[in-house]
């Protein structure tokens, strides 16, 4: 995925970002504070972000972006495939609200 990346900085990169929990998919560059209600979902059904990113036809990286503090969030067309695609017995309020 990194592929402009030599390898020892790729490698150090990881090493300084991964979290403690082994189950991590990828290190997190983003401080992730946004949707906790998606986050808690995500957690519970046990899926990791590129499954959902693939589910609503968004690159990983922007889906992650997105879930981000840095990022205004999803546009409403986006949080209605989130609910359509990946979780069909919530609401959109259940996901999103706070």
């Amino acid at each position: 995925p990194l592929s402009g990346w030599g390898n020892k900085t790729l490698t150090a990169f990881v090493a300084k970002n991964a979290t403690t929990t082994n189950n991590e998919y990828m290190a997190r560059p983003y401080k992730l504070t946004k949707y906790k209600n998606l986050q808690k979902l995500l957690m519970e059904r046990d899926l990791r972000y590129w499954q959902v990113a693939a589910k609503v036809f968004m690159p990983e990286r922007t889906f992650r972006y997105k879930m981000s503090d840095k990022s205004p969030g999803f546009y409403s067309a986006e949080m209605f495939r989130i609910q359509r695609n990946v979780f069909p017995d919530k609401t959109i309020e259940e996901i999103f609200g706070e």
